[in-house]
């Protein structure tokens, strides 16, 4: 899912882990040039299917850049020219497609087709801040474009559901009047994102991997904030810590420890627990899941990213598609019970279910001591299964319903302020985040859970459905929380 590389100028060297199956390597620097080779194996470009059943849309990578330079030793987001022609890119196949506010780039098929995608990009960085030798890290997490379109909101049932809606182009221009969208709803301004406008979700939810590298990048305060045990704690403690026997809490630790508001401790993946880290069996790729909404605000922000709202959430599954009385994220009623228990290979990149494949494959109804936690995430897709067969939403984001809880920004007083605003790359002193209108933070309020997760034990089947919305997120950290970003198209 993603793959860092960390590139010394003084001594032009690379070296990296990698996530799922997108490769990032080979970066070399001439400043204010930054070259690398990216791939990532089943890329699409479906823009020419006539077949109304499935989408037009492609997939893509997220692609930015941190640095660091001797003096200070502070990760920097580097931000990259908004101009496409400063940019380069080989082979023909994929195109760079910048963004305004120089957060990253989107790297996507130029046209259609599918299969293994590999090239070599070359970015133009804006200034750098600072002098001598610079360390840098490129990140990459493939997202999934969800096209501009109406769709139907909310799938006929009432309590706790959305009022059965149309979003279209209109409704995005004027905004929902209060108690449209539900029983006392507030008005929700033409600025909140509805799911109308095209946007860029990610194809994952988030893996230990990532939060590793995130947790890799900041200070020593700012670790403090975004982890239970402190960064100086002893070598192989968890980062973070909870009651219950699952797996949530064994796969990050503390690989070498921090000095006390100085050094910031290096964290990594151990889930055998032999204190050799990172190995091929260390659950690099199981989704994060013992977070609370300020980390996950915390990483979005870090990443360029944004959340998405629950009316996005609903376009991402549903699509364009008819709505289905108590659907879930693969349009139909159908469900087949996984458990973490069921997986094999477990804690390897090719952890999965191998038994008989059926439509509707959830990670769901584990509960606290029998799932035993998240697994890897796109676990149920191979090139053999459909949509209702690898428990994909419309557009191909895979695990929307089940594994881990997915945050989203309310449709409610609290959340209505969010504008869809996107992550500045950087953080406060205290790991927190400070992207504007992104409602609560640490407080609780304006953002939802959805599509249901592992742990439940009981009434999975209304909490993992599409248009179910089960609640406020609490402020303190969930066993079964983890999330994905999603960023508005450019």
């Amino acid at each position: 899912m993603k793959k860092i590389c960390t590139l010394l100028i003084a001594i032009v060297a690379a070296a990296g882990v990698s996530a799922n199956n997108i490769q990032i390597s080979n970066i070399t620097v001439a400043q204010p040039n930054i070259t690398f080779t990216i791939s990532w194996d089943n890329s699409w470009n479906t823009m020419s299917n006539i077949n109304p059943l499935y989408p037009n849309n492609w997939d893509g990578a997220w692609v930015f850049v941190k640095y660091q330079n001797n003096i200070d030793n502070l990760w920097k987001h580097a931000a990259v020219s908004s101009t496409a022609g400063d940019h380069t890119i080989t082979g023909g196949i994929l195109q760079v497609d910048p963004v305004t506010d120089g957060m990253g780039v989107f790297l996507r098929r130029t046209a259609a087709g599918n299969g293994t995608v590999t090239a070599t990009v070359t970015l133009k960085m804006n200034a750098l801040i600072g002098t001598g030798n610079f360390n840098f890290k490129v990140f990459g997490t493939e997202v999934v474009y969800v096209p501009q379109a109406a769709y139907q909101l909310g799938d006929g049932n009432t309590a706790g559901f959305f009022t059965p809606t149309d979003v279209n182009a209109a409704k995005q221009a004027s905004g929902f009047t209060a108690g449209s969208l539900y029983t006392g709803s507030p008005a929700i301004p033409a600025t909140f994102p509805t799911g109308y406008n095209a946007f860029y979700m990610m194809k994952y939810e988030i893996t230990n991997e990532q939060w590793a590298d995130f947790l890799n990048t900041l200070t020593y305060d700012q670790q403090v904030t975004r982890t239970d045990a402190v960064p100086n704690a002893a070598v192989n403690s968890k980062a973070y810590v909870n009651n219950v026997n699952t797996i949530a809490d064994d796969v990050i630790k503390i690989q070498a420890s921090g000095l006390n508001n100085t050094i910031p401790a290096t964290y990594g993946c151990d889930l055998d627990n032999d204190n050799v880290y990172n190995e091929n069996n260390d659950g690099q790729n199981i989704a994060i899941s013992i977070i609370s909404k300020a980390d996950l605000y915390a990483f979005l922000d870090w990443s360029g990213l944004r959340p998405f709202t629950e009316m996005e959430f609903e376009k991402a599954c549903r699509g364009n598609q008819p709505r289905v009385l108590s659907e879930y994220a693969w349009g139909s009623t159908d469900m087949a019970l996984r458990t973490r228990g069921n997986m094999t290979a477990p804690g390897l990149a090719t952890e999965a279910w191998t038994g008989v494949v059926q439509n509707g494959q959830v990670i769901a109804n584990g509960g606290p001591n029998g799932a035993l936690g998240p697994v890897r995430v796109g676990q149920f897709g191979t090139t053999s299964t459909g949509r209702a067969s690898a428990g994909a939403g419309f557009y191909g984001n895979m695990d929307l319903t089940g594994n881990v809880w997915e945050l989203c920004v309310m449709a409610d007083a609290t959340g209505n302020v969010f504008t869809g605003t996107h992550g500045n790359g950087g953080l406060t002193t205290l790991g927190e985040a400070d992207a504007a209108t992104w409602p609560g933070g640490a407080a609780a309020g304006g953002t939802i859970s959805k599509g249901g997760s592992w742990y439940e034990t009981s009434n999975y089947n209304l909490f993992t459905m599409v248009s179910y919305r089960q609640g406020v997120i609490a402020p303190g950290r969930t066993l079964n929380l983890g999330g994905r970003g999603a960023r508005t198209a450019p």
